[in-house]
């Protein structure tokens, strides 16, 4: 019996966690949304292409640990807002270089403040004992979630193309 009430309660708990890191992640999006109209994922894409001014697709991609098809709607859309400038590498056809526009260099100057901004909030929730406390957990977290993210990624794969 006691047993059985152990593994409710740890099913309890794992249910809170994730309802929990649920709230976080809806809170983050509705700041971001009500900050700028980009959000934060915006902010480190253009932060990243502003630190190399020039950068290959699939690099961009790799260094934001996202699908290249979902980048490539992403950039898109900063496109579609002339805040970047994409274009075949001439030395490597297949492959396209993206770089900031002036306009983007603006929106990114205007996303730096709100970040600063941001980071201001977290250290008033958070102490610096707290958010080194955090950081280590949420990077075990991710660690333990990154190869069943991967087996998702090749079961669609398989899925895909099985139906073809």
């Amino acid at each position: 019996m006691k047993c059985r009430e152990g593994l409710v309660i740890k099913h309890q708990k794992q249910k809170e966690l994730l309802k929990t890191i649920d709230q976080v992640n809806r809170l983050l999006r509705r700041i971001s949304i009500n900050n700028s109209h980009h959000g934060r994922s915006t902010y480190r894409l253009l932060s990243i292409i502003d630190e190399l001014k020039v950068i290959d697709t699939r690099e961009l991609a790799e260094r934001l640990d996202i699908r290249p098809s979902s980048l490539n709607e992403r950039l898109a859309q900063l496109e579609s807002g002339n805040l970047i400038q994409r274009y075949r590498d001439e030395s490597d056809q297949r492959s396209f270089n993206v770089e900031l526009s002036s306009l983007g260099k603006e929106h990114l100057s205007k996303l730096i403040l709100d970040q600063k901004r941001f980071e201001q909030s977290l250290e008033e929730i958070l102490d610096d004992d707290k958010t080194v406390i955090l950081i280590e957990l949420l990077r075990k977290l991710v660690e333990g979630l990154r190869p069943l993210t991967e087996q998702n990624d090749h079961h669609d794969h398989k899925r895909k193309h099985h139906h073809r």
